[in-house]
C-alpha cells in the first residue's frame, strides 16, 4: 500500500545525503563532562524503544549517538535514569504523544523529561536533514543506525502544515533508532 501524498511530496521527501552521514563518523563517543541531551523514541504499538544522545563535539559540530534500541518499553525508564546520571545529562527530550504509553513508569523512576510537540518533532526532522547535509553532524561508526537510516521513509504528519517525520519503511529495521538521534 502506497502513501497518499502528491508525487513531488514523495520525491523530495528525505533529502539527507547518506554519503555526508558516512564521511561524519569520528572515533569522539558521547561523554560526561560536557552538556549532553537524551532522546527518547518509542515505535509505534511499542514494538522497538530507542535511546540517543547529543553534545557539541570537540570540534563544535553536533555529535549524535545511538545508545541503545530494544523490543518493547518497560527496559526504557530505568535505562533512561542510569544514562542520565552516567553522562550527567541535561535533559531528556521525547515526543509526548508517541511516548504515552510510559509516562507514568517515566514518573515512578523519577525522569523528568522534555516534551516535543508535532511541530518539534517536525523540525527536528527538517533541521536533522539540513545538518546532516552541511556535514555538521558527526557519529561514531554505528552500522544499525546507518541501516535504520537507508530503511527510513518520510511520514507526513500534518499536509497543511507540511510537518514531517520519520516512519519504518522495512518492517524488520527499527525507526526509532533515527527518530531518537534527530
Amino acid at each position: 500500500i502506497w502513501p497518499n501524498r502528491a508525487e513531488e511530496a514523495v520525491e523530495s521527501a528525505n533529502d539527507l545525503d547518506m554519503q555526508a552521514w558516512l564521511d561524519g563518523v569520528v572515533d569522539e563517543r558521547v561523554a560526561a563532562g560536557r552538556p549532553v541531551v537524551l532522546a527518547l523514541a518509542l515505535g509505534r504499538g511499542g514494538g522497538y524503544s530507542s535511546i540517543a544522545a547529543a553534545q557539541r563535539a570537540s570540534d563544535g559540530r553536533i555529535l549524535l549517538e545511538h545508545l541503545d534500541t530494544k523490543a518493547q518499553s518497560l527496559w526504557v525508564p530505568p535505562a533512561l535514569k542510569k544514562f542520565k546520571a552516567d553522562l550527567q545529562a541535561a535533559s531528556i527530550v521525547l515526543d509526548q504523544r508517541n511516548a504515552e504509553p510510559i509516562l507514568p513508569d517515566l514518573a515512578k523512576a523519577g525522569v523528568r523529561y522534555l516534551a516535543m510537540s508535532m511541530s518539534e518533532v517536525a523540525a527536528a526532522f527538517d533541521l536533522m536533514i539540513e545538518h546532516v547535509n552541511a556535514e555538521a553532524v558527526v557519529h561514531p561508526d554505528q552500522a544499525e543506525v546507518t541501516i535504520a537510516l537507508q530503511n527510513a521513509v518520510p511520514r507526513v504528519m500534518s499536509k497543511t502544515g507540511n510537518l514531517r517525520t520519520w516512519e519504518q519503511g522495512d518492517p524488520t529495521e527499527p525507526v526509532t533508532t533515527v527518530q531518537a538521534m534527530t
